[in-house]
Parts: structure tokens; sequence; C-alpha cells
């Protein structure tokens, strides 16, 4: 097992890498064979405080909230670009992560995953307003704003695909997030976690919480 060697298996908090609060660590099982493929940290409720401070943080600073749609739509094509980029490796992980055909993960999993992050980058970028007519002779102004932070916990099968569903929306609206991946499957969050902060995303604005 090769691919999951480049991430340390920690929580993903404020940009950086962190054991739990409390040491624990948990074993990540390959369902194919039943063997113990790594293990990841085991948050705790301090661990996931921590992430929604840094979620609070970076939501309240604007370096993500605080940018345009078009622009936040930008980082987006990117993170879209370097799924793509690594669309092997992916599947290579998801596939020992999940249990299915590493053919399948890369024709289905990794492709659609792309494909969400496009469609997520495309919206962010026609976020309008809008102006309405009102009984007092005035227009009345209609702006989208971010909601601020937002949790994402996801279920254990099509743990990539479900996982953009979540954050992609959240992050084109210009939310701040906390991801509790599946504890069966939590290693394709933790690859994207990489990704996001390599495609711009600034540090805060997701986190991963195993």
């Amino acid at each position: 097992m090769t691919t999951f060697e480049k991430e340390p298996g920690q929580l993903f908090i404020g940009g950086r890498w962190r054991e739990a609060a409390d040491g624990a660590r948990t074993e990540v099982v390959d369902p194919s064979r039943g063997t113990v493929v790594t293990t990841v940290a085991e948050a705790g409720p301090a661990d996931v405080d921590a992430a929604v401070r840094a979620a609070r943080a970076a939501c309240e600073d604007g370096a993500w909230s605080g940018l345009s749609g078009r622009e936040r739509g930008r980082v987006l094509h990117r993170v879209a670009q370097l799924i793509r980029e690594n669309a092997d490796e992916i599947a290579a992980l998801e596939s020992l992560d999940v249990g299915k055909p590493i053919t399948l993960c890369g024709a289905v999993d990794v492709t659609n995953a792309a494909n969400d992050y496009e469609y997520y980058a495309n919206l962010a970028q026609s976020q309008d307003g809008a102006l309405r007519d009102t009984p007092m002779n005035a227009l009345a102004y209609t702006k989208r704003e971010p909601l601020g932070v937002v949790a994402a916990i996801t279920p254990f099968n099509f743990p990539l695909i479900l996982a953009g569903s979540k954050i992609g929306p959240a992050l084109a609206a210009g939310n701040t997030v906390v991801h509790k991946p599946a504890d069966e499957t939590p290693l394709s969050a933790l690859y994207m976690a990489r990704l996001f902060q390599e495609a711009g995303v600034p540090d805060g604005v997701v986190n991963v919480v195993t």
C-alpha cells in the first residue's frame, strides 16, 4: 500500500495535520480482504471543537467568504482539475478503502467527483442577487451570503462522490466546512484535504475530523 503514504492519517484542522487530542487512533480495514490498511486519528470532542473554531475563524476573516463567486469558482475549477490529474491514485485509494473494483472507482467515483466540483464552480460564478418591486414604490435588493460553518457528515458508500455533493455547494456559497467522513472510509477525505490546499482553498476553510 503506497497510495496513502502521502497522508499522515491525522486530523486536518486549520490547514495543519495533527493527532487527536487524546492520541487515539483507529484502524481502517480493506473490506475486500478484511485486512488492516492503515490507522487514522480518532477525533474526540476537543478535536471537533478545534475544527469548528478553525472553520469559524476562517469564515470571519473573509479569506474565502469575502471572495466573489467568480473567484471561488476559479478555485473549485482547480479542485476538479487536480482530481483528474490524480485520478489513478484516487481510484486506487477509493478501491482499497471501499472494497470495490478499481475500474468502477475510476469510471464512476473519480469522474463524478470531478464533474461535481466543476458544476459547483460554475454555479458559484452565477450567484446573483435580485431586484424586486415593493408596495412602497421602492426596490428591494436581495443578496446571497454565506451561512457560516457547515458540518458535512458523509456515509461509507461512495465516500468521494458524497463528500463532493456536500462540500462543493457549501464552498461555492462561501461557507467553511468541517467534514466528518464515515469511520469505515476516511481515506479519500484526507486525500482531498491536501488537494483543497493545493488548489488554493485557504487554511481553515475545509477541516477533516476522522
